[in-house]
């Protein structure tokens, strides 16, 4: 991992990004890459400002929505056959 990690920045990357959930895996990748600094740095924290304040994750209002998306063809069929 950490070599491909390497790969990536070096490719002119800012970032390599993994989440396999493996922390083992996730130390290699964050081995293998430079500190971000200069203008790296600069364009990451520029991001940042741009996303402002990031909500946390609502599970229960995820499932609310995706049911209600997911029963958009059964309302759709019974209103045709009205």
């Amino acid at each position: 991992m950490s070599a491909r990690a390497q790969a990536v920045t070096q490719a002119g990357s800012d970032v390599a990004l993994h989440c396999s959930g493996e922390l083992a895996e996730m130390e290699a990748v964050a081995a293998g890459v430079p500190t971000l600094h200069g203008a790296a740095l600069r364009r990451f924290n520029r991001c940042i400002e741009v996303l402002g304040d990031v909500q946390a994750f609502d599970q229960s209002e995820a499932e609310r929505l995706l049911a209600r998306v997911l029963a958009l063809p059964q309302q759709m069929a019974l209103k045709a056959g009205a």
